[in-house]
């Protein structure tokens, strides 16, 4: 499980160079379209990366979030953002693309989980397993530069703390008390910046660990300092996940929630879903070649009874 990849960025000057974020691998960069790939992360007392990002104003500036939002006992807890200059709850920056890190404050709440409630009751030392399902708490899951102004930074934690730095992450600013209507300590899902106009970025916000299914989704035009919903018709029971702003049409959205993927028109004036698969199994077979006669599918229970049966492609490959 430590292996899994839980974000990666391209250079888009130059797409052979490609980061890799790992659970619990640290980061990883090949410069040959992924033919080899070098660590460039074990240095740090971490090894938990939960975002990473390539500055659209420098390519050699790359910003790395630690912690992750998957997080399994495999993993382990976030120490900041890193920034590289050189190709968790704080912010890692490299000047020399991953060569050399300096790290940001600590930009979430910085709360002591063990005092927190879990199910409504606190842990002591009785409890058995209280940190289970979590590995730890208080982890940066966006990181988002602005591509109009070098330095321009956004970060959104799981503790619900959405940081602006105009300085290239000298000074942070937290602005959540002026997002209207989102509960205190909501997980920040995503946060973009806009690729027309300065001022501007969206925020998602993912409620349901605390039992809330609402769609949040924010915009701001003046750095962080008013924000208005733009949620729209955005049906409630789809946590929102993911926003992107189209880069051409600046009043183009996209977000990803549980219940499917959604474009909004004319900022949030008008929604189109686009409905996920049927619940259920899905089947999968391989055949060496094409076949003439049917493909069937029969389906049994635990004592070899027929459950259904189903007609499947008869193309050569993975079907």
């Amino acid at each position: 499980m430590g292996g899994r990849i839980d974000d990666f960025t391209v250079v888009e000057s130059n797409p052979h160079i490609i980061y890799v974020a790992t659970a619990s691998g640290g980061v990883w960069k090949t410069t040959n379209n992924g033919v080899t790939w070098k660590p460039i992360f074990d240095d740090q007392n971490t090894s938990t990366i939960g975002d990473i990002t390539v500055a659209p104003s420098n390519p050699d500036i790359i910003w790395v979030g630690t912690g992750e939002p998957n997080n399994r006992q495999s993993s382990s807890w976030g120490n900041g953002v890193y920034k590289s200059t050189d190709g968790g709850n704080r912010l890692f920056k490299s000047r020399d693309r991953g060569e050399t890190l300096e790290a940001s404050i600590d930009l979430t709440t910085q709360q002591d989980r063990d005092k927190l409630p879990l199910m409504g009751v606190l842990s002591d030392k009785n409890t058995l397993s209280r940190n289970d399902g979590i590995a730890f708490y208080g982890d940066i899951i966006t990181i988002s530069e602005s591509p109009l102004k070098e330095g321009l930074l956004s970060v959104g934690t799981d503790d619900g703390n959405l940081q602006v730095s105009q300085d290239g992450g000298k000074t942070w600013k937290n602005v959540i008390s002026k997002v209207p209507g989102v509960p205190k300590y909501t997980y920040v899902s995503r946060i973009v910046t806009s690729h027309f106009h300065e001022g501007t970025a969206y925020a998602t916000f993912d409620g349901h660990r605390n039992n809330d299914f609402k769609s949040y989704v924010f915009m701001t035009a003046d750095y962080g300092e008013t924000w208005k919903s733009i949620s729209s018709n955005l049906p409630e029971g789809g946590t929102v996940n993911v926003i992107r702003e189209h880069h051409r049409n600046p009043n183009l959205l996209f977000v990803g929630t549980e219940q499917g993927a959604y474009i909004k028109g004319s900022l949030g004036h008008k929604v189109f879903v686009a409905p996920n698969p049927p619940f259920g199994v899905i089947i999968s077979y391989y055949l060496k070649e094409k076949v003439k006669e049917n493909v069937k599918i029969v389906i049994t229970d635990s004592e070899g009874k027929t459950i259904r049966e189903l007609n499947g492609p008869k193309e050569a490959g993975i079907n």
